[in-house]
């Protein structure tokens, strides 16, 4: 027997092990176990989904010459829908529980209403961001993503193969044209929005990873096998089985070579999108490869793959967020979410697809006749449910749930200080933005400007009223994650262009009348075993904490001492306490859940003494001290001020100071403001 088919001979054993492989490799990268491209199995999904999809659609081409599209809409509905709606009717309970309503819920509310309607990656595209951002690990629902861009493609693709095959009875080749068309199209815009080439799109790169028009292509690459292979092009026995360990080769490379600083999907998704189509290509012809994955327990793995992926991520996230920081949690509850997700297969997703309503699977034919139009109620509670459920949720969350403690809590905790809605907080240098909107009090005297990280960012609104007792002028330049220091950084959020904002803004700043410049930084990277630097100068690149907080000082004082020269009279606000755990995350109000905060804000709170804070950021803090003693700048240190009595905590007297756990709130910001204008008036120039 040289063939991996079915006795039926319609269903390729090996896909169902290629599944299998698949969905246990973003299972084990969700997890948190050391598998950097895990999250590459969503592409192999990808290429088998457009195959098996193209092979199933032109097998009724040629079969009926003509394609049925309700009867294809219905049994993709069949075949998600269901299985879907249980999970996300779960989700919703776990999640009203569980999460924080200072935003988190409102985000899974958000999501689980997109993935309803399939648009999923659409509202996390809006709402989330990056796919590895901290804020989507804490989404119970971002998995279903990848669900509506596949949901996607089922709406158009058809369409597409339909047109192709009619035009191909003229011209023969016109269906794999048209598909290798698309597909170098999608291929080309996604390797450019996934490095942020194309800036017409508004966060290329988070487009890139969630929208359907970056991702084409992958279904595409398997469309456009099935087309060769209808057209009699397949592989030859001798060549099949080298295509397969080529392919299964090429699979296992990507996990490991892939990873979630890769620019994606980018050209090197190439790797696991043309080695999952080698795999398919040599996958007929019975071979080692062929014969692992269309054994009993890949095919039964394979059979559990859609409700093992739509079960697993939301347990890893409750898990989570029940014991924060276990790795041993995290596995467990992507291991045993194979229980639900077998029992879903069992009695809910194969009976539907299958017709055998309300009795055990197999235990009789599909039915066919009036169990049919049975099919009608069952989409309908299929999305109905989960509908209006949603809904309600999201309506809720918003209001926060009628509570006028939360809704304070949430404007406490939500907001992000003055200035972000006119672009004060953007990456461009100060003259290549408009300053003039993130002007305040324009016609005072003197001017002070706010340039720096978010760290310096989250000082804006204390800034603001601190000018207005001193008569200043304010300007606000800040940028996330660039810390106004002369060295190259490389760390997560730091982009290339990061050092072009530090050099332009002080060019453009040497260049204006004697004034106050306010800088601090969160100085994180000097302790972050992911981040090094790089001294622009001699090139030496400082990997350890002692060696790049030693840069750190040379860096700050050489910005100071450019600002010191043109005349400015420089501010550093030092570094602020901040709440890290033992696995390096810091304190978010995700820990905030609504059991926490059943009765007041304070459960939720994180608390640190100063002195502990200190030892924990001495590096940052001696190197602060260093550079504004050797550059001759004025040194604020508001920690005595942030930390009452000694002890640092995130919420004081019922509200919330601390907005995460390196930023403080806007409420605090404005509180500190008498102290502010103090620190002005002695540094004024």
């Amino acid at each position: 027997m040289t063939s991996t088919h079915s006795a039926a001979g319609s269903r390729r054993l090996d896909i169902q092990g290629l599944r299998a492989v698949a969905v246990a490799a973003v299972v084990v990268f969700h997890a948190g176990l050391p598998l950097p491209g895990g999250f590459v199995g969503v592409d192999v999904f990808f290429v088998i989904s457009g195959f098996v999809i193209t092979a199933m659609l032109l097998r009724e081409l040629e079969s009926r010459g003509r394609l049925d599209l309700r009867r294809f809409y219905a049994r993709r509905i069949r075949r998600l829908m269901p299985a879907l709606a249980l999970v996300l009717v779960a989700t919703a309970g776990g999640s009203i529980v569980l999460q924080s309503p200072l935003g988190f819920q409102q985000d899974t509310a958000t999501v689980g209403l997109g993935a309803v309607l399939w648009m999923a990656n659409v509202a996390i595209y809006h709402r989330v961001g990056g796919y590895f951002d901290r804020s989507a690990d804490q989404l119970p629902l971002l998995h279903t993503w990848s669900l509506s861009v596949e949901e996607q493609f089922y709406l158009v693709f058809p369409l597409l193969v339909l047109i192709g095959w009619r035009l191909s009875r003229r011209y023969r080749h016109a269906l794999a044209g048209a598909v290798l068309l698309v597909c170098a199209a999608s291929l080309a815009f996604g390797a450019a929005a996934s490095v942020g080439a194309l800036h017409w799109v508004d966060r290329p790169t988070e487009f890139a990873f969630y929208m359907s028009p970056a991702r084409a292509w992958e279904f595409g690459a398997g469309a456009v096998l099935a087309i060769l292979e209808q057209r009699g092009h397949r592989l030859g026995t001798r060549i099949a089985p080298w295509a397969a360990w080529v392919g299964l080769a090429g699979v296992l490379a990507s996990l490991a070579i892939i990873d979630e600083s890769t620019p994606f999907p980018g050209f090197i998704a190439l790797v696991p999108v043309l080695s999952s189509a080698l795999l398919l290509a040599g996958g007929h012809v019975r071979s080692t490869p062929s014969r692992l994955l269309a054994s009993a327990p890949m095919r039964w793995l394979g059979d559990q793959s859609y409700g093992w992926y739509l079960w697993h991520w939301p347990c890893i996230v409750f898990a989570r967020l029940l014991w924060p920081g276990s790795l041993v949690a995290a596995c467990l509850a992507a291991a045993l979410s194979l229980l639900p997700a077998w029992l879903s297969y069992r009695f809910v997703e194969a009976p539907i697809r299958h017709g055998t309503f309300g009795l055990p699977w197999r235990s009789r034919p599909p039915r066919t006749g009036p169990a049919r139009r049975r099919l009608a109620p069952v989409v309908a509670v299929a999305m109905g449910v989960p509908l209006l459920m949603y809904a309600g949720y999201r309506q809720a969350a918003y209001a926060h749930w009628g509570s006028a403690r939360l809704t304070e809590a949430a404007a406490q905790t939500e907001s992000y200080p003055i200035g972000y809605d006119k672009g004060c907080h953007e990456g461009a240098p100060l003259p290549d933005r408009d300053v003039a909107a993130c002007t305040w009090h324009a016609d005072a005297g003197s001017t002070v400007y706010l340039v720096g990280d978010s760290n310096a960012g989250m000082y804006a609104d204390g800034l603001v009223e601190a000018t207005a007792r001193t008569n200043q002028r304010l300007v606000v330049g800040v940028r996330s994650n660039c810390p106004f220091v002369d060295a190259v950084l490389h760390s997560a959020g730091n982009s290339a262009d990061c050092r072009d904002y530090v050099q332009g803004t002080t060019e453009w700043l040497q260049h204006q009348a004697p004034s106050t410049v306010v800088m601090a930084a969160a100085a994180d990277q000097i302790t972050d075993p992911h981040a090094t630097m790089t001294d622009p100068v001699s090139g030496v690149q400082a990997t350890t904490p002692q060696q790049k907080a030693a840069l750190w000082t040379q860096a700050l004082t050489s910005s100071i001492q450019a600002l010191r020269s043109a005349g400015h009279t420089v501010v550093v606000l030092e570094v602020i306490p901040h709440f890290r755990g033992a696995d390096g995350s810091y304190w978010s109000t995700a820990e905030c859940s609504m059991l926490a905060m059943a009765s007041s804000n304070t459960p939720c709170a994180a608390e640190l003494p100063l002195p502990e804070a200190d030892f924990g950021q001495q590096l940052a803090i001696a190197a602060e001290r260093t550079a504004t003693q050797q550059a001759g700048a004025v040194l604020a240190d508001l920690r005595g001020d942030i930390c009452a009595e000694g002890t640092c905590a995130t919420v004081r007297d019922g509200r919330f100071v601390y907005r995460e756990g390196k930023h403080i709130s806007r409420g605090l910001s404005t509180q500190l403001a008498p102290r502010l204008a103090e620190v002005l008036d002695t540094a004024r120039p």
